[in-house]
Order: C-alpha cells, then structure tokens, then sequence
C-alpha cells in the first residue's frame, strides 16, 4: 500500500499479516474521500 499525498507521500507499507483479503485501495478512491474530507475535517490537528 502507498500513501498518495501530503507530508507522507510516497512512503509504502505493507497490511497486517493475519488479513490475507485485504485489497489495498485504488488512487483515485483515496484521493475522491480524502478531497471530501479535507472539508470537514481539520488534518492538522491530528
């Protein structure tokens, strides 16, 4: 998994080891929320 943007972009990780289901989410999936979410929510706080 990547982390698309911000102070972290770029950086990779792998999920947890006891969930071998897990997809990672597309690009345009994480940018789409996290462009809702920068609007109600204030990132710098956390």
């Amino acid at each position: 998994m990547r982390i698309i943007g911000g102070e972290h972009g770029g950086r990779k990780f792998n999920p947890p080891n006891n969930m071998p289901y897990t997809r990672p989410t597309t690009d345009i999936a994480k940018e789409g929320l996290f462009n809702v979410l920068q609007h109600k929510l204030d990132f710098e706080e956390l």
